[in-house]
C-alpha cells in the first residue's frame, strides 16, 4: 500500500511526514498563438518531467504534457474552436528493503476546478482513500480477515488524462471595442483520474462508505460536464465566471456548478 512506502518517515509526535527528495526537473515548452490574450489560432505545448535522485527517501519520476489548439472558424475570427489536453503519469522505481518504491501520494494527480473540469468541485474527482477497518469484515467474510472502507475523500491517482472542447463565440450585446476585452464560450470538458497501482480490496457491503467504491485503477472513469464561460480583461485583472453541470458524475464527486477565478484565463 502506498502509506506502508512512507512509514518509516512517518513522525507520530508532531503527525507529519518528513521527507527529503533531491530532483531533477526538464521542462519543454512551444508557443506559436497569434496574441498572448485571447489567441484564436495556434498551439501551445508543454513537457515537465521531474525524476528524484537515487538516495532520496521517495524515488519516483513524474511526467506532464499539456497541450491547446486553437483552430479559427470564420475570417475575422470571431469563432474558433479550442482543444485542450492533458496526459500525465507517475510512478516510484528501484526497491527499498526488496519492495517495490511507490509513487508518493503527496505528488498524485487529481481533477477537478476551474483550470481541470469545470463543474466539479477543486481536486475534488478520482481515487478515493480507502480506510483499513481493525474491527474485520462483518456480512460472513470473517472477523480475522481485513477489511477496507471507501470515503468520499479524493485521493488522487499516478495517472490523468483530461481534455476539452470549447467554442468561442461572439460576447451577445458587446460592442466591438469591448469585445477586445471579453470572450464568451461554450465548453465540454471530461477527466479521468486513476492508479494503475491500485489492488482491488473486497470493501464491505455493510460498511460505511461502499457506494463510494469502484475500480479506480479504470483508466476510463470519466467525468464530464457541459457549460459556458465569459472571460474579462477587467482594470484588476483577468476575471473568469463559469456555469457548467456535471452530465457524468460519480457517487460521492463534489459538484460546482458556478465559478469565479480572478488573475488567470485559457
Amino acid at each position: 500500500m502506498p502509506w506502508q512506502s512512507q512509514g518509516d518517515n512517518y513522525d507520530p509526535m508532531n503527525n507529519t511526514l518528513d521527507t527529503d527528495d533531491f530532483d531533477i526537473s526538464l521542462t519543454w515548452t512551444r508557443n506559436n498563438l497569434n496574441r498572448g490574450i485571447f489567441p484564436t489560432s495556434g498551439n501551445h505545448q508543454r513537457l515537465t518531467t521531474k525524476v528524484t535522485v537515487p538516495g532520496s527517501d521517495a524515488q519516483y519520476f513524474k511526467i506532464q504534457y499539456d497541450a491547446r489548439q486553437y483552430f479559427p472558424l470564420n475570417q475575422k475570427q470571431s469563432f474558433a474552436l479550442l482543444f485542450r489536453g492533458r496526459l500525465g503519469y507517475g510512478n516510484g522505481y528501484g526497491k527499498t528493503d526488496g519492495n517495490d518504491n511507490l509513487f508518493p501520494f503527496y505528488e498524485n494527480f487529481y481533477a477537478g476546478g476551474f483550470t481541470t473540469l469545470r463543474g466539479f468541485g477543486s481536486n475534488s474527482v478520482g481515487p478515493r482513500a480507502v480506510y483499513n477497518d481493525p474491527t474485520g469484515c462483518s456480512g460472513g467474510v470473517g472477523g480475522n480477515n481485513p477489511c477496507y472502507s471507501a470515503t468520499d475523500e479524493s485521493a488522487g491517482g499516478n495517472a490523468t488524462m483530461l481534455g476539452s472542447m470549447e467554442l468561442i463565440v461572439p460576447t451577445p450585446f458587446a460592442s466591438d471595442a469591448v469585445r477586445n476585452q471579453i470572450r464568451t464560450s461554450l465548453f465540454v470538458d471530461a477527466a479521468s483520474v486513476w492508479d494503475t497501482e491500485f489492488q482491488d480490496v473486497a470493501i464491505d457491503p455493510n460498511l460505511p462508505g461502499s457506494e463510494y467504491y469502484y475500480d479506480y485503477s479504470d483508466p476510463f472513469a470519466f467525468r464530464v460536464s457541459v457549460g459556458a464561460a465569459v472571460q474579462w480583461m477587467s482594470p484588476m485583472g483577468p476575471l473568469v465566471f463559469s456555469l457548467a453541470t456535471p452530465i457524468e458524475i460519480y457517487e460521492g464527486d463534489d459538484e460546482e456548478v458556478f465559478t469565479f477565478t480572478i488573475g488567470r484565463t485559457f
